[in-house]
C-alpha cells in the first residue's frame, strides 16, 4: 500500500478495508463458505468479498437529510426543502466544488438526497501537512469540517489562515502534538484554510516563571472548527450547520427502516436500542406524534439526547427512559404507562435496530475489532430478540435491523427466529428499495425476497442498475426484517 493513498472507485491503489487477520479469515469463509460456493461459483464469490473490503473504505455516493414533516402541507414541505437548499448553498460558499440541489426521494416525501462529487481529480498537495485521526479522517470524507479535537500534527510554524494539506492517519504512526510529517500510511482528504494556530491546538500556557516550561504538549484546549475543507478528495454537504429543529442527516436505510415498521396513530410502540434517536424522531412523526412511543438506551446520556432531539422536533408522544433492553420484559410485570420492564404483549409494532459489528459503515479504512468480540453479537442479539419477541403483541410487528454485512448478525439470525419463535414470520417491506438477502445462507429463497439487505457492493457492479436508481444502492451496509406476530397463541415463553 501506497504511504500517500488516494481514493478511487474503480482501480484503487489499495486492498480494501484492514482488518485484524483473524477477522479477515473469519469473514472470507463465512462469505466463501460451501453451500454460497456451489450456488455462484468460487470465482465469483472471491471477487465479492475483495470488493465488499473495498467499497467499504469508500465513501456513500450520495448524502441524506430528513426533513421535520410534523403538520406539515406538501407546500409547507417544498418550502423547507428550498430552506434546506439555501443552507447547503451557503455552508459551500468557500469550496471550490460545488453541489447540485437537494432532490426529494420518489418514495419517501421527507426524505431529501444530496449527490456528493468525488473522487476530485488533481488536487495539489502543498507544504503545510496536518494529519488527523481515522475518526476525523473518515468523517471528513463525508463533509465534516475538521475539528480541534481531531488533529494530531501541526508544522511547528503552523497559524490561523495558513494554507494546508490534510491527511487522514491509518496506522497509528503519528504521535500526538508531532510537528514533522509522517512516514506510515496516510490518506490524503484534500486542501484546506486553518482557523486555529498550532498552539492554540496543543501548548497550554503556564502562569509560572519556569520559561523552560512555559509551554506543555496537552490536550486539545480549544473546541470547534479547526480547519476548514476548501477543496476535499471527496465533496459532500456540511451538516453541522444545518438547523437542527428541521433538518436530521441519516444515511438512507435508517429512514428506510422507519417506513418499513409502518407507524401509525395512537399505538404503543417501543424502539428498543434508541440512540441516538434519528430512527425515535421519525417514528414519532410518521404516527403523527400521536399514541406512546417508548425511547430505551442503556446509557444515561444518550437517553438525554433522545429527549433533547425530541423536543427540539416538536415532539411530545416520547417517552425515553435509561435501561437496559435484555431486561425490558417481565412476566409478572404489572401493566404500566411509566418505564421498564414491561408485561407481554404490551407494544403494537417494535424496533430493534440492534447493537452490531458495524461492519457495513462507510467509510473506514480500518477496524481493530477482535474476533471474540465478533462473535459476540448474535447471542447479544438473540437477547434483544427473545425480549421483544415477549413484548409484541398478536399481530404486532417487529422490525430488526443492523448496520453490517454479516450473514450471522443478519439472514442466520432471521432462519434462527424462525425456528425459535412459531408465531413470527416474515412479512413483506414497503418501501423495498434495497437488495433481497444474501444466497448461500440459512434463509430459503423466498425468505431471501422478504428480507431487505443494502449492500454497497451492488454499486461497484457498472450494469446492475441504471444511474437514476443510484442513491437506492450506493449507502452503507445495512439490513431489515419485518417480522409479524400471529394472533393464534404459541406458548413460548
Amino acid at each position: 500500500m501506497d504511504d500517500n493513498i488516494g481514493v478511487s472507485r474503480t482501480n484503487s491503489e489499495h486492498h480494501g478495508l484492514v482488518l485484524k487477520e483473524e477477522v479477515f479469515l473469519y469473514l472470507k469463509e463465512t462469505f466463501l463458505n460451501e453451500k454460497r460456493v456451489s450456488k455462484l461459483g468460487e470465482e465469483f464469490c472471491r471477487d465479492y468479498f475483495q470488493r465488499l473490503l473495498l467499497v467499504l473504505t469508500i465513501p456513500p455516493s450520495y448524502t441524506v437529510i430528513r426533513i421535520n414533516s410534523l403538520d406539515k402541507t406538501e407546500k409547507d414541505q417544498n418550502f423547507l426543502l428550498k430552506i434546506l437548499t439555501d443552507e447547503l448553498i451557503s455552508s459551500q460558499n468557500e469550496r471550490v466544488t460545488k453541489l447540485c440541489p437537494p432532490f426529494v426521494h420518489p418514495s419517501m416525501p421527507d426524505t431529501a438526497i444530496i449527490e456528493n462529487v468525488g473522487p476530485v481529480e488533481g488536487i495539489e498537495r502543498l507544504e503545510a501537512e496536518i494529519v488527523v485521526d481515522h475518526a476525523c479522517g473518515m468523517s471528513v470524507l463525508r463533509g465534516s469540517e475538521i475539528f480541534a479535537q481531531g488533529i494530531l500534527g501541526a508544522p511547528i510554524y503552523l497559524k490561523r489562515g495558513d494554507s494546508v494539506s490534510v491527511y487522514s492517519d491509518l496506522d497509528h504512526s503519528c504521535l500526538r502534538g508531532q510537528t514533522r510529517p509522517i512516514h506510515g500510511k496516510k490518506l490524503f482528504l484534500g486542501n484546506g484554510e486553518a482557523t486555529v494556530s498550532r498552539d492554540e491546538v496543543f501548548c497550554k500556557k503556564i502562569t509560572n516563571n519556569d520559561d523552560k516550561n512555559r509551554n506543555r504538549i496537552s490536550t486539545s484546549l480549544i473546541s470547534g472548527v479547526g480547519v476548514k475543507m476548501t477543496n476535499g478528495l471527496y465533496c459532500a454537504p456540511r451538516l453541522d450547520t444545518l438547523n437542527p429543529k428541521l433538518f436530521f442527516a441519516q444515511n438512507l436505510p435508517s429512514v428506510v427502516c422507519s417506513y418499513v415498521l409502518d407507524p401509525k396513530p395512537n399505538e404503543t410502540i417501543l424502539d428498543m436500542c434508541a440512540a441516538p434517536g434519528g430512527k425515535t424522531t421519525h417514528i414519532a412523526i410518521l404516527m403523527k406524534d400521536c399514541g406512546r412511543l417508548v425511547a430505551l438506551d442503556r446509557t444515561l446520556s444518550k437517553i438525554q439526547r433522545i429527549s433533547s432531539l425530541s423536543s427540539n422536533w416538536g415532539l411530545t408522544c416520547v417517552e425515553t427512559y435509561a435501561f437496559d433492553s435484555t431486561k425490558a420484559f417481565k412476566k409478572d410485570a404489572y401493566p404500566t404507562t411509566g418505564g421498564p420492564p414491561y408485561p407481554a404483549e404490551t407494544f403494537d409494532r417494535i424496533l430493534l435496530d440492534a447493537p452490531c459489528s458495524a461492519l457495513g459503515q462507510r467509510p473506514a479504512y480500518r477496524n481493530n475489532m477482535t474476533l471474540s468480540n465478533l462473535k459476540s453479537y448474535p447471542s447479544y442479539q438473540r437477547k434483544l430478540l427473545t425480549q421483544a419477541e415477549a413484548l409484541l403483541k398478536p399481530g404486532g410487528v417487529l422490525v430488526y435491523s443492523t448496520c453490517t454485512v454479516t450473514q450471522e448478525e443478519n439472514e442466520n439470525q432471521v432462519a434462527w427466529m424462525l425456528k425459535t419463535f412459531p408465531a413470527l414470520s416474515l412479512s413483506p417491506q414497503t418501501p423495498h428499495v434495497g437488495g433481497v438477502g444474501l444466497p448461500g445462507t440459512l434463509l430459503t429463497e423466498q425468505q431471501q425476497k422478504l428480507v431487505q439487505r443494502f449492500d454497497p457492493v451492488v454499486s461497484t457492479y457498472n450494469d446492475a442498475e441504471e444511474k437514476s436508481k443510484t442513491f437506492d444502492i450506493d449507502t452503507i451496509g445495512f439490513f431489515i426484517a419485518k417480522f409479524v406476530k400471529s394472533k393464534k397463541q404459541f406458548h413460548t415463553h
